[in-house]
């Protein structure tokens, strides 16, 4: 393996942070459409660490320029994932809510519909 290897992997592991943390941003939870992607480019980065450990492991040495590089690289991934958490968050909140509302819907089974306001009739004799 050649040095301007170990260099594409580099480079090719930060620009991969730049679009996971340019999709995760612009990421909102009504569309739910950027996840696919997440997916995919976390995938990219895993074989390019990969093939970063196995360039490290052979007794290629990084240049200060590509240590840079990856702490920069670091740095974008600390906050795509900082953002993905967040969109977790809400996820599970929305299926919380919408759990609570299956579980409303079932506790009034056989009053009707439920009133907006929260009230609701009693029909059983």
């Amino acid at each position: 393996m050649m040095a301007s290897d170990l260099q594409d992997l580099v480079t090719s592991f930060y620009e991969t942070s730049q679009m996971l943390l340019k999709e995760v941003q612009q990421y909102e939870l009504e569309s739910e459409m950027g996840a696919e992607q997440w997916l995919l480019l976390l995938e990219q980065r895993e074989e390019i660490v990969d093939g970063l450990k196995t360039a490290l492991s052979d007794g290629r040495a990084l240049t200060d320029e590509q240590k840079d590089l990856l702490e920069k690289s670091a740095e974008l991934d600390r906050l795509a994932m900082g953002r993905i958490r967040e969109c977790m968050d809400q996820v599970q909140m929305k299926i919380t809510y919408i759990q609570k509302s299956k579980l409303t819907t079932q506790q009034y089974n056989g009053y009707g519909v439920p009133e907006a306001y929260g009230s609701f009739f009693d029909k059983k004799k």
